[in-house]
C-alpha cells in the first residue's frame, strides 16, 4: 500500500502522525481520500470552487507531482508520496 507522508505543519493541522497507508490507484482519488478522512487538509488541497490548490505540494517517490498530472498518474503498492505546503522565501 501506498505511504503518504505529510509535513509537520499538515500533521498539526490533521492532528495525525505519518505515515498514512491509502489505496493504490489514480492520484487524484488518493487526495480526494485525504481531503475526506482528513477534512483540515481540504483548504490546502481544494480552492473553494473545488480545483486544485497551489497551497499544498506532492511529490511520488522524490519527484514533484504537478495537478495537470493528478488524473493521469497512477499510484503503485511501493510508492511513497509527500505532501508539503507551498513555501517561499528570500
Amino acid at each position: 500500500m501506498p505511504k503518504v507522508y505529510l509535513s509537520s505543519l499538515l500533521q498539526k493541522k490533521a492532528c495525525v502522525e505519518t505515515p498514512l497507508i491509502v489505496d493504490s490507484g489514480a492520484f487524484s482519488s488518493l487526495i480526494t481520500e485525504l481531503s475526506s478522512q482528513y477534512p483540515t487538509l481540504r483548504e490546502y488541497i481544494f480552492n473553494p470552487d473545488g480545483t486544485y490548490s497551489d497551497v499544498a505540494r506532492f511529490t511520488l517517490n522524490n519527484h514533484f507531482v504537478f495537478s495537470a498530472q493528478y488524473d493521469d498518474l497512477l499510484v503503485q503498492d511501493t510508492d511513497v508520496i509527500h505532501m508539503i505546503t507551498a513555501y517561499s522565501g528570500g
